[in-house]
């Protein structure tokens, strides 16, 4: 599954992906921007990303295309998990987004957010 906004940044050269807790951002050669984040957020929930990719490998990469899968595992306590998945031309990395809740609210609302570069 891809994202709208997405679209706007396939081809575009890769400067560095990173994340800081609840979003991963693509900055892109040009100055363009990527960020994909859970917008799920809801009254009593904790959300955050996690990554154990060499992130800093997929600089140079062309960006292909962004997508969320199910993740297999569930652990009881209401800790669900969904994968987020950068498609590269190095590679893909995937990124695990969390949502740790009090079984009332659940789920997940991956969104992307396209900012061009700007004009100078």
């Amino acid at each position: 599954m891809s994202f709208p906004g997405v679209e706007h940044a396939v081809g575009a050269r890769i400067q560095n992906i990173r994340h800081d807790d609840d979003q991963a951002v693509i900055d892109f050669a040009d100055g363009s921007q990527l960020v994909l984040r859970d917008a799920g957020q809801r009254c009593c929930e904790d959300r955050y990303l996690t990554c154990d990719d060499d992130l800093p490998s997929f600089a140079g990469a062309g960006f292909l295309d962004a997508e969320v899968a199910d993740s297999p595992s569930d652990d009881g306590w209401f800790h669900e998990v969904q994968f987020l998945r950068v498609l590269t031309t190095k590679g893909i990395a995937t990124f695990e987004t969390h949502n740790v809740n009090n079984g009332m609210y659940g789920g997940f609302d991956v969104t992307a957010k396209f900012s061009a570069a700007p004009r100078s």
